[in-house]
């Protein structure tokens, strides 16, 4: 019954209307930009700048998966409505730029908060210790190739501590991550 219906009250609005005019405007001087696309490097890098992505998945599987939560993360904030750059894996295809990505994944009482801003760019880092807190720290670095200028390339990079009292980096690290990306620009669209 209430397809009938339905069907009845669409056919009297469609002989009820007259035919309309459509008329599209073309200009040559103006293309759509695809959103930029980018790829999160998924290496692990130590302090000496050497791939030790491997020796992680085989010994310490669990600092792998808090890695890949936070580059989902990253990820997730990037491609948001906010950003809108669009995350590709195909390492074949070309993108915009490339995210790299360090973080606290261990915490030492040596360790001091102006010696995070310090440390050598790695992707597992130390924290801070303070006993009943720790200090997380953040770095997002994006390299992106300079348009025109071959094997020139500039670099972004984000940094961020914040003191609470999580045992690890897993829970605060969204609002670091979402603090530290709204300085970075968004896609044009």
């Amino acid at each position: 019954m209430k397809k009938a219906l339905l069907l009845l009250v669409s056919l009297i609005v469609l002989t009820g209307c007259a035919a309309g005019n459509v008329k599209i405007t073309k200009s040559e001087r103006y293309t759509f930009q695809p959103r930029p696309r980018f790829r999160i490097n998924y290496n692990v890098i130590n302090d000496r700048g050497e791939n030790i992505t491997q020796e992680i998945l085989t010994n310490n599987p669990e600092e792998w998966l808090l890695f890949t939560e936070l580059c989902d993360k990253v990820k997730y904030v990037l491609e948001g409505d906010d950003k809108g750059y669009i995350c590709v894996n195909d390492p074949y295809e070309e993108v915009s730029f490339v995210v790299d990505l360090g973080f606290s994944a261990f915490y030492q009482k040596r360790v001091t908060e102006d010696m995070l801003w310090d440390l050598p760019t790695a992707t597992l880092l130390p924290g801070c210790d303070k006993g009943e807190t720790k200090v997380h720290y953040i770095s997002i670095t994006m390299l992106a190739p300079l348009p025109g200028l071959e094997g020139l390339a500039e670099l972004w990079r984000g940094e961020m501590t914040l003191e609470d009292k999580n045992e690890n980096i897993s829970i605060p690290s969204l609002v670091m991550i979402e603090e530290i990306l709204k300085k970075f620009p968004k896609a044009l669209r």
